[in-house]
């Protein structure tokens, strides 16, 4: 993972937020560390086009903006050593956005809308696990839902929304890992739209040294 970055973050940005909030950035390890302005992840993994479908390997990159806040994630999925599908999601400027190719030629799936819209503020915010300084941008504020749980806030150029977040302790030691749930939309082809219940947890990280 790269970044950009040019302000520090300080311990009088994290102390105003509610308990857990404050916990877990403190335990991320954020302060005195840059507040990011931009990333790129490097990712490998499985996808399927659908629970019947086999799994194909694929390699992803995702490039963050946190001002203005969004991402676009590029990935190539493969069967055997030849790229079947290749898909570009993104969320730009409060829209969020969908395509597959087959062979990176014939398009299966353009989808956008609002409702996609919505899903990519809420995976933007989620995935802000790997980058969480973001968290302390100014289009995002916090609300307290108890002192293990809290509701995030994401208010964009062209929409606003807001999550449940959950800062969990979740190896004993308070606000060390965190995970998020929300509602994601899925585009199915053909068929329409499904919403599902998704949540994103992280079990461990590590930090690599530059």
């Amino acid at each position: 993972m790269k970044n950009s970055s040019a302000a520090t973050v300080s311990c009088e940005m994290i102390a105003p937020l509610p308990e857990p909030v404050r916990r877990y950035l403190e335990f991320s390890g954020v302060a005195g560390k840059p507040l990011v302005r931009s990333v790129t992840v490097k990712q490998t993994g499985r996808i399927r086009q659908s629970p019947e479908k086999p799994w194909m390997p694929f390699r992803a990159i995702e490039t963050y903006s946190l001002d203005p806040p969004g991402f676009i994630w590029q990935a190539k999925a493969y069967r055997g050593r030849f790229p079947i599908l290749t898909v570009r999601d993104s969320y730009v400027e409060g829209r969020g956005g969908m395509r597959v190719r087959l062979a990176g030629i014939f398009p299966i799936v353009n989808a956008s809308g609002p409702e996609l819209d919505h899903s990519s503020a809420v995976r933007f915010l989620n995935e802000m696990i790997w980058f969480p300084s973001g968290y302390l941008r100014p289009y995002i504020t916090w609300t307290a839902i108890d002192d293990t749980s809290a509701e995030v806030s994401l208010t964009d150029p062209r929409h606003g929304l807001r999550d449940p977040l959950w800062p969990q302790p979740t190896d004993r030691r308070p606000g060390s890992l965190a995970s998020g749930i929300g509602r994601f939309y899925v585009y199915r082809s053909p068929g329409g739209r499904n919403y599902l219940l998704y949540r994103i947890t992280m079990k461990s990280h590590r930090e690599k040294p530059h």
